[in-house]
């Protein structure tokens, strides 16, 4: 769900943390019901703000999970924490070559680790702060939750998926 809030100067504004004061709105997270809403509130930038918004929270989340010293990034290393059963979640960018996820994608699946492919390698980077991060992995599960969150909100609101491991070429 997506929370929105009309501000002191009666435009209406997404709250997708929950802490705006005042009456909230409350939309399914789907793109298409927030360009409907949009086009009823004559604001044509509010489906990008959202996606904006969304991309915005899952790097954060993973830019402290970095800092926390529980993600590994880079083929090897998360292949590593893979073979050894310390990955909770693994992170694929949208936008790397199909052989490489897949493989990893593979080897998370039969262990049970959920996958989120959504962010692009430049995203993961700047995420990370690290150019060009194709694989990554968070390897605490308190950080692997909200990790997933960020993810499945942000996919559903794309492709109205729950936002884990949404294709096979993961």
């Amino acid at each position: 769900m997506l929370r929105f809030v009309r501000a002191p100067d009666g435009v209406l504004t997404p709250d997708l943390a929950g802490k705006l004061p005042g009456e909230a709105l409350w939309l399914g997270c789907r793109a298409a019901l927030v360009a409907t809403l949009a086009e009823k509130e004559g604001r044509t930038d509010l489906v990008d703000m959202v996606d904006g918004l969304l991309r915005a929270r899952l790097r954060s989340t993973l830019g402290l999970a970095k800092k926390a010293g529980d993600v590994v990034t880079g083929f090897a290393k998360v292949e590593a924490a893979l073979l050894r059963g310390e990955l909770s979640v693994l992170l694929a960018a949208a936008d790397g070559a199909a052989d490489g996820r897949q493989k990893l994608a593979h080897k998370a699946r039969r262990d049970g680790v959920a996958i989120v492919d959504i962010l692009t390698s430049d995203e993961l980077g700047m995420a990370l702060g690290r150019p060009n991060v194709i694989h990554a992995g968070a390897t605490n599960a308190g950080w692997a939750t909200h990790i997933l969150k960020e993810g499945a909100r942000l996919t559903a609101f794309l492709s109205g998926s729950n936002g884990l491991d949404r294709s096979e070429d993961a």
